[in-house]
């Protein structure tokens, strides 16, 4: 139980249920419930899980609630909205979360997967998550944070992918086959794909700012320094595969030569403070055709391109901070004309795109020809 009986927690900014209810339109949802709309008497979710005060009166996120749900009604003739296809899946593996769990780490694995997630979705790049069972043909490319457990028909999907002419390229972070599918340690990792990939594990190691060494990540895509500590295997490239990537000189990225499997042992959100760098991750997904349909200048703002229900483009721009925002923001494609649907604005268009101002946690829908 609860001390004193209830759940005691710090209590939601009316931005952020706000932020909730547009994210869950903008990624194709029909409608949202709260939980809750008043408070309840039977349970310990109290106080404070609810949209009114415990007499029923109206809070500051009642308000920020019913002001959202009019800003979207005055955009519904464009609704429903039309989300794009991703181009690209991260790969959610059961056994391996179990795997976490049963060291003592289970929070480890999400945060691995949510590090690599956060950084697609602040950069507009749409992004499924699937299993192994899932059909991976229709993806450019298939990560794979922390698959430390590869069951067999895991090991069979990945090897099939990459050896399939028009199939997806497969890159792993992290952890990859440590464990074989009964659960023992692997002798060979990456277990069952040691040959596919065409590489071997030499030994296992952490890095610490504390000890000899710099920290410095090296690849083809520039040079970035570890800020903390973070586990990582040494490599050892053999038959068709190359390093391209190492840790103070050390072998921790390797490839495949015709670029089809990657794995970088470094898991890249642990190793870099919960978010996967940008500066690594961005230019390896364009060099497999997988690219940010907007840039961003200015302050930390997210803006996804979607399509109305006549066909008009959109964004969708939030400020996800609790501090105004100012940014510039710059399609791909090249727009004449945009207008701010909320308020009725016309935007100046400039340099291919317009500059925004948001207030703490704000919205605004942009409409875009």
């Amino acid at each position: 139980m609860s001390p004193a009986g209830v759940t005691w927690k710090k209590q939601s900014h009316p931005a952020e249920l706000t932020a909730l209810l547009w994210m869950s339109l903008a990624h194709g949802a029909a409608g949202a419930m709260f939980w809750q709309y008043a408070p309840e008497y039977l349970s310990f979710e109290a106080p404070g899980y609810s949209l009114t005060a415990p007499d029923r009166a109206p809070t500051a996120r009642l308000r920020a609630v019913r002001r959202a749900i009019a800003d979207i009604d005055r955009i519904a003739g464009h609704l429903p909205i039309e989300v794009p296809r991703a181009e690209m899946a991260i790969v959610y593996s059961g056994s391996s979360a179990e795997m976490f769990l049963y060291g003592g780490e289970h929070r480890r694995y999400l945060d691995d997967l949510l590090g690599i997630y956060r950084t697609l979705w602040t950069h507009g790049i749409p992004v499924d998550v699937i299993t192994p069972e899932h059909d991976w043909s229709p993806y450019r490319v298939i990560w794979l944070p922390n698959a430390a457990l590869l069951e067999t028909a895991a090991v069979a999907r990945i090897a099939g992918a990459v050896q399939r002419a028009g199939g997806p390229c497969v890159v792993a972070d992290g952890n990859l086959g440590s464990y074989a599918g009964n659960g023992r340690f692997s002798y060979a990792p990456s277990e069952g794909l040691a040959e596919v990939l065409g590489v071997r594990v030499a030994d296992y190691d952490r890095f610490t700012p504390a000890r000899a060494g710099n920290g410095v990540l090296s690849s083809r895509y520039g040079h970035l320094t570890v800020p903390g500590p973070a586990d990582y295997a040494t490599l050892k490239p053999a038959g068709g595969s190359r390093a391209f990537a190492t840790l103070d000189g050390a072998v921790v990225g390797v490839e495949r030569e015709d670029r089809r499997l990657a794995w970088i042992t470094l898991p890249l959100a642990a190793a870099f403070g919960g978010t996967a760098p940008p500066a690594l991750l961005l230019p390896l997904l364009a060099g497999h055709g997988v690219r940010s349909p907007v840039a961003i200048t200015g302050d930390r703002i997210v803006a996804l391109p979607r399509r109305s229900r006549d066909g008009r483009s959109l964004l969708l721009v939030f400020n996800p901070s609790l501090r105004h925002a100012a940014a510039g923001v710059r399609p791909a494609g090249p727009i004449a004309r945009a207008a701010d649907l909320l308020n009725g604005a016309e935007l100046n268009v400039g340099a291919g795109g317009v500059d925004v101002s948001l207030a703490p946690g704000a919205v605004r829908v942009i409409a875009v020809d």
